[in-house]
């Protein structure tokens, strides 16, 4: 079974200028061979120890000890659409899907094995990782680890037929279709493709499903040269044995024969990440038939990854919140919320109204998404810039309460080992040292009302050059980019001079 892995509290791990929480940079034992599996132990706040290890190919090891009767094994790559050229646009999906799809002259892959022995595998994918992630009962064994890693390990130097990159593009080009009918994901997509202008973080692979069909076994080689590679790579292990495992990695390694670190053995090519370059703009879609309008402005969180800021920001997103006429699962959740309270129990004509947080290693967006009913798109806009301009005004009780809300989705979030390993692992990926649990809470426990208007005023120092998405029945009451965001400009002056 194959699932996309939703990470929920990545965006609480940055921050600005002055005040950074402190990090951990893992003492990474080198490892040369199985005579040498030797590691550092650093102790977590609760008491469990994870284990580092470097092999001697770049490849990362890390393993943590957990009671529960399952094991976790995953497979953390850094590589994504935001590394992603004209050229070779949708090479980290058509990746995924070879690494999943039966190879040429065998009738089954190792997803098929893995199933077989009753071990689930889940994969996902996002703008800057891609992640495979197996479970398996502690008391049946790994039996199947090897078919897992074999699986993976082989596309480090593979070479790739037509004949196979034909079958996993015409999946990719299947499951981008079957996406871009979710109005939600078109809307993300959408979003941030105008905010960057389709660079790096604004390449989409929805909005260009034609351009995939262009890839070529080359295209898909170079981008393969620069990014999946073992240095890119970290494995986790959640109640493993930290030695078997680098023993299973290194045999895996070694048949497949992937060359030392700081070798050019395989044409491995240097990569810098770009740094997006933000730009705004505003995108009207007329749907016929819809019976809603979709309006979104967004403004860009230009944050360092490790600071006080951030999680600021994670807790003002907590305040605002939001909320649907009939939430799923029953009414009542998210009702204490500001925007709950000052939109949806104040306009009948609005839908849903929520706030939300795009995080990545270093820029994000932050905005409001209103669906509200035809005729109403103008007053949409509206009504998201005086919630903007309002949004530093928070009591000590709102405050409370958004940090509380933060707290439980982190508690909730860490009850699973595999979730927090695998966070940790790409703030190791990106930025070479993590945070801590202990460091993280304290910081959401001490965030004040100072802090809330620190980072809004940050936010809406270019609140002049938003994102504006309007998709649906009634566009055509928005005016012309400068007209909008003059609207939206003015609103959010007129609650925050």
């Amino acid at each position: 079974m194959i699932q996309q892995r939703a990470s929920l509290f990545r965006h609480v791990f940055r921050n600005v200028y002055t005040h950074v929480l402190k990090t951990k940079r893992p003492n990474f034992n080198q490892i040369n061979g199985l005579g040498n599996i030797g590691s550092q132990r650093i102790i977590l706040p609760d008491g469990v120890e994870p284990i580092f290890s470097e092999l001697s190919n770049g490849i990362r090891v890390i393993t943590s000890e957990s009671k529960r009767r399952i094991a976790t094994l995953g497979v953390v790559i850094k590589m994504g659409s935001r590394f992603e050229s004209n050229n070779s646009l949708g090479s980290s999906r058509v990746l995924f899907n070879m690494i999943l799809s039966p190879s040429q002259g065998f009738h089954s892959c190792f997803v098929d094995k893995l199933a077989l022995n009753g071990l689930m595998l889940a994969g996902g994918w996002s703008r800057e990782y891609t992640t495979f992630v197996l479970e398996y009962l502690k008391s049946q064994g790994a039996d199947g680890s090897d078919d897992f890693f074999d699986g993976i390990f082989k596309f480090y130097k593979k070479k790739f037929n037509e004949e196979e990159m034909e079958t996993a593009k015409r999946k990719t080009q299947e499951e981008l279709m079957f996406e871009s009918s979710d109005s939600n994901t078109k809307l993300n997509e959408l979003l941030h493709s105008v905010a960057w202008r389709g660079d790096s973080l604004g390449a989409s692979q929805v909005l260009s499903i034609d351009s995939i069909l262009k890839l070529n076994s080359s295209k898909l080689t170079g981008f393969r040269n620069a990014h999946f590679i073992p240095h890119n790579t970290i494995i986790v292990g959640i109640g493993i044995d930290h030695q078997q495992l680098v023993k299973q990695i290194m045999k895996s390694s070694k048949k497949f024969e992937l060359p030392e670190k700081n070798t050019n053995i395989m044409g491995y090519n240097s990569y810098k990440t770009r740094s997006p370059r933000y730009v705004g703009g505003l995108v009207k879609d007329k749907i016929h038939g819809y019976g809603f309008t979709d309006s979104i402005v967004a403004l860009e969180t230009d944050l360092n990854w490790k600071g006080r800021e951030l999680v600021s920001l994670s807790v003002l997103q907590a305040y605002l919140g939001g909320g649907s006429s009939f939430s799923v699962g029953g009414p009542g959740k998210g009702m204490y919320s500001k925007l709950f309270l000052d939109v949806l129990n104040q306009f009948d004509w609005v839908e849903s109204c929520n706030c939300f947080i795009h995080q990545y290693s270093d820029k994000g967006l932050f905005g409001i998404h209103v669906t509200s009913y035809p005729g109403y798109s103008l007053e949409a806009i509206k009504v998201i810039g005086k919630q903007l301009g309002e949004m530093k005004y928070i009591n000590a009780r709102e405050l409370e309460r958004a940090k509380n809300l933060v707290l439980s989705t982190i508690y909730s979030t860490y009850e699973n080992k595999s979730h927090y390993m695998e966070e940790v692992s790409k703030q190791i990926l990106s930025h070479s040292e993590y945070i801590e649990l202990d460091e993280l809470i304290n910081c959401v426990k001490s965030i004040n009302i100072e802090d809330i208007k620190n980072v809004a005023d940050h936010i809406l120092h270019n609140g002049n050059k938003p994102t504006i998405i309007v998709v649906g029945a009634d566009v055509d009451q928005i005016p012309d980019f400068n007209g909008a965001s003059s609207i939206i400009y003015q609103q959010i002056r007129k609650e925050y001079p």
